[in-house]
Parts: structure tokens; C-alpha cells; sequence
């Protein structure tokens, strides 16, 4: 399916769609195809819940030249052209990484009609001057250095990312699905204009620093879910970000990594039938 978005932009968006049932909604991290979440897409289906999400801007495509200028309020637009569209009826919002900043700007001011309840994995990675795991620091600072100093792409793309061996990229992972590992190694692995087109995504959608005044009109019910294996964002943020949100709940999984997500899904179709259970939709 395309929708078309503000700036005349096509998303493709993927859905399974059944009536009568809640929607999650899944604002992917940046730079990562949808792809990555097509066995996290059947779990959830097969929980009784429908499923969306899109290709997010800044993918390899014809639009990307203006992947410079792309702004979180382009990723709220497209968030919200994709739910206008597909017009489901009880709405969770779900995102994970880099995807969060784009959820919690689009629940800004959203009443409980309009939105059931955000489930997000992680944390948007953009608390303090630092990325605080140890993989996320390190594609951090050359995110940032990139954006200042686009001559030195090359030396630090096949320095750091080009040259790791599928061995190394299973350990940073943790994901034994090669196909996924490759999914969520695109940002790095696939070239140097990919690379930094997605330090520029980076750039573009972290410039709201997310804090208590930043999140005080989310009235939405929310669950942050992190990972104490986590070398990209340290389950420490995710406590942080439940911290200075008005009503949320933060779970921490020990055994859990940045991407277990994809891979330990029926797990995380329990946390949505858990959170839904505890009375995310009673006001519908």
C-alpha cells in the first residue's frame, strides 16, 4: 500500500488489517526497512492484534535528496498521514530507538479517544550529551562528526563499518537470523552515502530534547521496555525516559538486546496483550 504524505513523498506502508481490533501502530528506528518486523507483524496478528508500520523517509529511493533537511515534524507527518489513511478504530502507538521521539511528538496533545496507549522499546537515545550504550556511543559520534564534516565519510565508513566480519556483526546484534542481522546492519554496512544519509536522520530528528515540560501533554498511558543487554541504549535510559513521562510503567528484561524485539516476539505480543489488559483501551 502507498500513502502520500505532506511534502508529496509515497510511504509504503504494510498492514494486516481485521476489523474490530486494536491497532499497533510501529514507528520503526530510523534507517531500518519494515522488513525487519514482518515476524513481529504475525505474532501480533496471531495475538489478536492488527499491525502497521512504513518504510520511513531516508531509505535508499528517489525522494532522499533532501535527506538533509528531513526535520522530526516531517516523521510526525508522516506518522500521522499513514493513521489518516488506514483510519483504524483503537490505536497503540508503538516505536522503538530512534523511532520514539517521532511517537512521543505525534502523542503530544492527543486525548484517549485518539489514542490508546504508546508501548516503546528503548529510548529515543538522545538523553545527555552522549549515547549511553557502548555500540550507540560509538555510531553517535560519528553521526554527529559526519553531519559537521561530510569529508570524512569515507575514511571513517570503511575504518569502522564496512571491514566487521558477519561473526562481529552477530555479536553486536545478538541475533542469530542472519537475514534480520543484515536488516539491521543497513545503516552501516551499505555504503557510505547510507551511512550518511542516516546521520543526518539522526541529526534532523533529535533536535527536541525530550523532557518533563517536553512530555507534559501526553495523557496516553505508556510502557518503556528495555534491555539490560543492550549495548546500543543501556536499559538505564529506558528508566530514565519512565522517569519524566506522566504516566508510565518501565519493564526491564534481563536476558534482552537492542533487537530482541524481532526475534523474541511471541514475548513481546505478551507485553502488548499484557498492557492492553490492564485497561489501555477502557475509555473505548
Amino acid at each position: 500500500m502507498k500513502v502520500k504524505t505532506h511534502d508529496g513523498l509515497y510511504l509504503d506502508v504494510m498492514a494486516t488489517e481485521q476489523a474490530h481490533r486494536t491497532t499497533v501502530v510501529f514507528v520503526n528506528a530510523l534507517g531500518i526497512a519494515s522488513a525487519v518486523t514482518e515476524h513481529l507483524a504475525r505474532s501480533l496478528f496471531a495475538s489478536g492484534l492488527n499491525f502497521v508500520t512504513w518504510d520511513r523517509r531516508g531509505l535508499p529511493g528517489p525522494y532522499d535528496e533532501r535527506y538533509r533537511q528531513y526535520s522530526l515534524q516531517d516523521q510526525v507527518f508522516d506518522l500521522s498521514a499513514v493513521i489518516s489513511r488506514l483510519a483504524p478504530k483503537n490505536v497503540v502507538i508503538s516505536a522503538w530507538c530512534t523511532g520514539i521521539q517521532t511517537a512521543l511528538a505525534f502523542a503530544k496533545g492527543k486525548t484517549e479517544k485518539e489514542l490508546c496507549g504508546l508501548v516503546l522499546f528503548n529510548s529515543p537515545n538522545y538523553f545527555g550529551s552522549r549515547y549511553s550504550g557502548v555500540s550507540g556511543d560509538a555510531i553517535g559520534k560519528v553521526s554527529r562528526i559526519l553531519v559537521e564534516d561530510e569529508s570524512k565519510l569515507d575514511f571513517l565508513y570503511h575504518s569502522i563499518f564496512a571491514n566487521n566480519t558477519d561473526q562481529v556483526g552477530a555479536k553486536i546484534t545478538g541475533l542469530s537470523d542472519r537475514r534480520l542481522q543484515q536488516l539491521v546492519e543497513a545503516p552501516f554496512k551499505s555504503g557510505p552515502e547510507v551511512l550518511l544519509r542516516y546521520a543526518h536522520l539522526i541529526h534532523g530528528s533529535s533536535k527536541s530534547e525530550v523532557t518533563n515540560e517536553w512530555c507534559a501533554d501526553i495523557v496516553a498511558p505508556i510502557h518503556i521496555v528495555g534491555g539490560c543487554e543492550d549495548s546500543m541504549v543501556a536499559f538505564q535510559d529506558s528508566v530514565s525516559l519512565a522517569g519524566i513521562m506522566p504516566s508510565a510503567t518501565v519493564e526491564v528484561i534481563a536476558d534482552w538486546g537492542h533487537y530482541h524485539l524481532f526475534s523474541d516476539t511471541e514475548r513481546v505480543a505478551k507485553i502488548f496483550t499484557s498492557f492492553l489488559a490492564r485497561g489501555a483501551t477502557t475509555s473505548h
